[in-house]
């Protein structure tokens, strides 16, 4: 019986896959949950700047595909932002 999991690494991103089902995680280097929080929300912000105001004729402009892909990866960003937020809280709880 094989008890190896099928890993591979690369960029600071770690896949693997087991029972069915593929995990995907990251590393991020900060020195506080805030910190890496405040990191991806300003990656959201620059995301979200490309699909409003003088960015929106741009992303108009993307076929349907790549303009729902872009809202699932500012979805994606918004649920990482929210897991660090909840675990600074806490952290500082103690």
């Amino acid at each position: 019986m094989n008890t190896t999991i099928p890993t591979t690494t690369s960029l600071n991103v770690t896949a693997s896959f087991a029972n069915g089902n593929c995990t995907l995680s990251s590393v991020g280097i900060a020195d506080r949950p805030g910190a890496l929080a405040h990191e991806k929300a300003m990656k959201l912000h620059a995301l979200l700047n490309q699909c409003y105001g003088e960015g929106f004729e741009s992303f108009n402009n993307n076929s349907d595909s790549i303009k729902e892909n872009l809202i699932w990866l500012a979805a994606d960003l918004a649920n990482e932002i929210c897991a660090l937020c909840e675990l600074a809280e806490e952290v500082s709880r103690g």
